[in-house]
């Protein structure tokens, strides 16, 4: 045997198999779209939805682009596209060329309004034919909807006797493609949904017919859907029941992973150790969000499930929760970003320890932006070196922001969202304006901070200039 063939079989038994990574190409024309910048993007997780940017790109002047990304398995890909966001269920390997709709920008009404959510729109797939897996999904869902919304009141208050069943069999005979198992999956939790619905109506036989001794599926949409439903605020629930009076003392003073999934064990439909760790993973998320518990008790939790798990998935997933916590307690560190400025440089959010940042997200739409800079640009004139401004806008139209940027004659630094949009998520920015103060070290230290009318210039020196 040669030494080269040697190395390789000695990887192959101390490693394993190799996995090799798959490349996926995205690409379209749409001269309606020209100069539009796109961000693809998927979910880290479907437990905390923290965006995990795949792949940027602009579409030229004569709209074309393309876009490749490496997947390691079957996922929901996203792209926004104006009042829509387009969704594309990806596999490994694949190329794509794809239809965008028609151009709708949001109204300036939309722009401003911090609830109002893209509609969601599967894309169009040139030549695709009709057996490919969003052609499949896009079918079925199109059925799947108008049986729901159609006959919704009946299907609750019949359950078993509302025929729920029979059009169960005659959904999966019609769309019936089995060389997917992406899509067997999906019809598969799509169909336990509605039977949850219709007449399971209770986790633990939901999760004794389709979670227990299943594989668990992070990345289908319809497994996801179904188990953050079914698992919604779990511990809230379970803890008030005999098998679960425990729970709460295991989190609050035993802070034990070990003690909570004894305690889950006596819920015998989780008699899986997989399984267990992804409920408390969820429950630990929902139990933050539901403010059962300090944050503290929760984090030395996640920190211990984080350690002692032996499922990467499950420790990513500990790590995204422990982040999505972080981020809104004030004195942990602030969401990082990659942003490119109104001079077309990158700056990140790292570039600026040492000094105090003035956060601010914006809009140039809003007017209350415009009265709020009138008054920054005087403070931002005394030239303080201990403090940054920084204004992130909103606006998907570049050339927009630049041109508002320049005219208003505001020097202090100015960037835009558009290679990173889920950014006002994470910082939780559902107004125009919304400013925060972060240290030198980059830890939040006010969010919500004082807005200039509010008196930020007089708060910030008697805060922190003065101070000894």
């Amino acid at each position: 045997m040669s030494k080269c063939k040697l190395i390789v079989l000695m990887i192959f038994i101390i490693c394993g198999p190799v996995s090799f990574s798959q490349n996926v190409t995205v690409s379209g024309t749409d001269k309606e779209w020209s100069g539009k910048e796109l961000l693809f993007y998927t979910y880290s997780d479907q437990i905390t939805y923290i965006p995990d940017t795949l792949c940027r790109c602009k579409i030229n002047t004569a709209g074309d682009f393309s876009c490749s990304f490496i997947l390691h398995e079957t996922k929901p890909v996203y792209v926004l596209l104006g009042k829509y966001i387009g969704v594309l269920y990806a596999e490994p390997d694949k190329t794509y060329q794809i239809q965008f709709p028609e151009n709708k920008e949001k109204t300036k009404a939309e722009l401003l309004n911090p609830y109002f959510e893209e509609e969601q729109i599967y894309l169009d797939i040139e030549n695709a034919t009709k057996n490919e897996l969003n052609n499949l999904i896009r079918r079925f869902d199109r059925m799947y909807n108008d049986y729901t919304s159609s006959r919704f009141y009946e299907i609750y208050k019949f359950a078993k006797h509302s025929g729920v069943d029979s059009v169960i069999t005659f959904m999966d005979t019609t769309v019936a493609f089995k060389e997917n198992k992406y899509f067997d999956n999906y019809k598969k939790y799509k169909f336990a949904h509605l039977r949850y619905f219709a007449y399971i109506r209770h986790e633990n036989v939901l999760t004794k017919e389709y979670y227990r001794n299943q594989p668990i599926l992070y990345n289908n949409t319809a497994y996801m859907n179904l188990f953050n439903q079914a698992y919604d605020n779990y511990f809230k629930y379970y803890a008030k029941t005999p098998e679960g009076a425990n729970l709460p003392i295991n989190i609050a003073k035993s802070k034990s992973v070990r003690e909570i999934k004894k305690t889950l064990s006596k819920n015998m439909a989780l008699d899986n150790d997989d399984l267990k760790e992804f409920v408390i993973l969820k429950g630990l998320h929902d139990a933050y969000f539901s403010h059962d518990y300090k944050e503290s008790v929760l984090l030395q939790t996640l920190d211990s499930l984080c350690l002692q798990t032996a499922n990467p998935e499950h420790k990513k997933i500990g790590e995204n929760i422990r982040k999505k916590i972080l981020q809104s307690v004030t004195g942990s560190f602030t969401p990082s970003f990659e942003l490119y400025g109104t001079d077309s440089a990158l700056y990140r959010l790292s570039d600026f320890r040492g000094k105090y940042v003035y956060l601010c997200f914006c809009n140039t739409l809003s007017y209350a932006c415009r009265e709020e800079f009138e008054l920054q640009k005087k403070m931002f004139e005394k030239n303080d070196p201990t403090l940054e401004f920084i204004t992130i806008f909103t606006d998907e139209d570049t050339k927009k922001i630049k041109d508002y940027v320049k005219k208003n004659g505001y020097k202090w630094l100015t960037l835009s969202s558009g290679s990173h949009p889920q950014i006002t998520k994470e910082y939780n920015a559902k107004v125009s304006p919304s400013y925060y103060l972060i240290d030198p070290n980059g830890k939040l230290i006010v969010s919500p901070a004082k807005t200039m009318k509010e008196g930020f210039e007089e708060f910030y020196h008697k805060s922190f200039k003065e101070k000894p």
